[in-house]
């Protein structure tokens, strides 16, 4: 209490994740967080894909919103820039060879978005829907993010 006292709260000109941007506040002050194993937190996840993207979307554009741009942000831009340079660089060398490096590129990156997350859901079906709920994400932060730069450019 006397923490969230010191630093006034959330920040009410923030509404997409206005919590994190706090801890963003209060870690850069140099207070130092703990893990509570027994921390009982409801949550309730999306229930379709639509209001899955939306959501990842939120939290994207509410990073920039916040004047915070995370790491793993960066590295899925220069990411997705580096595949798309390579199959334009492999596009002008061979035709065949740019399809064969992007279905090879889809197959490696789905199957890592299984590998990473399978623990999770345990389940044979996620073998489809994680590669689906990985692209889904990417592009909903990385649209979110832009728009939100966008945005703030232009107001």
């Amino acid at each position: 209490r006397d923490v969230w006292n010191s630093f006034g709260g959330f920040d009410i000109k923030l509404s997409h994740n206005e919590d994190y941007a706090y801890a963003q506040k209060l870690k850069n002050a140099g207070i130092h967080f703990f893990f509570a194993p027994k921390a009982i937190v409801n949550w309730q996840p999306r229930q379709n894909l639509t209001d899955a993207a939306k959501m990842f979307f939120r939290f994207a554009y509410g990073d920039i919103e916040a004047g915070i741009l995370r790491p793993k942000v960066k590295f899925l831009a220069l990411r997705y820039l580096l595949a798309l340079f390579l199959f334009f660089f492999f596009w002008e060398i061979n035709r065949s060879i740019s399809l064969n490096y992007l279905g090879l590129s889809f197959s490696l990156y789905s199957l890592w978005a299984v590998v990473k997350n399978y623990r999770y859901v345990n389940a044979l079906l996620a073998a489809f829907w994680l590669p689906v709920l990985q692209y889904t994400a990417d592009f909903s932060v990385l649209v979110g993010t832009l728009t939100a730069y966008l945005s703030k450019m232009y107001r």
